[in-house]
C-alpha cells in the first residue's frame, strides 16, 4: 500500500510541477485561438518585405501589444544589400517611428535598389510602459529588386 501511495504522490508532484511550465496564453473573443505570449509587451511583430517594380523594395513593419504602451515602435529599419558572401547595411531609418500611448504601431518604409540586387530588412522593435521597456529584432525574407 505505500508503494501505491508514494507512486500516486510522485504522480501529483509531477504533474503540478509541469503545470508550472505552461507558456502564458490569451484568447481572443469568444474565438477558439491560443496564441503564447513570449513577452510581456508584445502580442505579434510582423515584419514583411516585398519588392516592387523600378528596383523599390518596401518594407512593412506592425507591431501589437499587450496593452497601451507610453511608447511603441520602431528603434530602427535597416535595409541590408548582399554581396560577396554577406550582409551590409545600405540605408537605416533611426528617426522616431513611435507611437505614444497606444497599443498598435506600424510603419511603411520604401528604399531604391538596384535592379537584380538582394536585399532583406532588419528592424529592432519596441515597448515600453511604466514598469520598463522590452525589444525584440526580426529579420525579413530576401527579395531581389526587379525591373
Amino acid at each position: 500500500m505505500a508503494i501505491i501511495m508514494r507512486r500516486i504522490i510522485t504522480l501529483l508532484l509531477i504533474g503540478m510541477i509541469s503545470s508550472l511550465s505552461i507558456p502564458k496564453t490569451v484568447i481572443a473573443d469568444n474565438i477558439d485561438v491560443v496564441v503564447p505570449l513570449s513577452s510581456d509587451y508584445f502580442v505579434s511583430t510582423n515584419l514583411k518585405i516585398k519588392a516592387e517594380t523600378n528596383g523599390k523594395i518596401q518594407v512593412n513593419a506592425e507591431l501589437t501589444a499587450t496593452k497601451k504602451m507610453k511608447k511603441l515602435g520602431f528603434e530602427y529599419i535597416k535595409i541590408q544589400k548582399y554581396e560577396n558572401g554577406r550582409w551590409s547595411t545600405v540605408d537605416t531609418l533611426d528617426r522616431d517611428v513611435y507611437a505614444y500611448d497606444s497599443s498598435m504601431s506600424n510603419y511603411l518604409f520604401t528604399y531604391k535598389g538596384k535592379v537584380g540586387e538582394q536585399y532583406r530588412a532588419l528592424v529592432k522593435f519596441y515597448a515600453q510602459d511604466s514598469n520598463g521597456s522590452d525589444t525584440k529584432i526580426a529579420v525579413s525574407n530576401t527579395v531581389t529588386a526587379k525591373k
